[in-house]
């Protein structure tokens, strides 16, 4: 099986008083994502991120510096998956929304949610809350699920 190549996007904003993360879920809010999709054939992840979150949600980016690089093995309904995924900063053109849903899959949506928020869910990928309060301009590595 190849890898799957995703990109997806960190995007904060400060309130007067606390920061918020744009982050994608389910209606029942099980676990945390960050906005993006698979990187298609010929596309850089900058470009991926600009048409997912155009496509997806209607949503203008201007897509940052890449922050992490996250490598996962992991097993989902029965398959074995090899997931990179590719973390940029990014900041929304237009951030005037509390909640947005996916223009195809209606329990899919994305919200405002606080670091102390997203520290009572799962958030993928794993490791991926630490690295948040990092603001060093170093790329990051994640690896999760090798055998060293």
């Amino acid at each position: 099986m190849k890898p799957q190549l995703r990109a997806e996007s960190i995007i904060k904003r400060i309130n007067i008083d606390q920061c918020q993360f744009l982050v994608q879920c389910s209606d029942d809010e099980s676990f945390y994502r960050f906005p993006g999709g698979s990187v298609e054939f010929g596309e850089t992840s900058v470009q991926t991120l600009e048409r997912e979150l155009f496509e997806e949600y209607s949503l203008n980016i201007d897509v940052g510096k890449l922050k992490v690089v996250s490598e996962r093995l992991i097993s989902f309904n029965g398959i074995d998956l090899h997931q990179i995924t590719l973390l940029h900063f990014a900041k929304l053109i237009d951030d005037g929304f509390t909640l947005l849903r996916h223009k195809e899959h209606s329990d899919v949506k994305i919200v405002w949610r606080t670091f102390e928020e997203l520290c009572s869910k799962p958030v993928f990928p794993p490791g991926i809350l630490e690295i948040l309060t990092d603001s060093s301009d170093t790329v990051l590595h994640l690896i999760n699920g090798f055998n060293d």
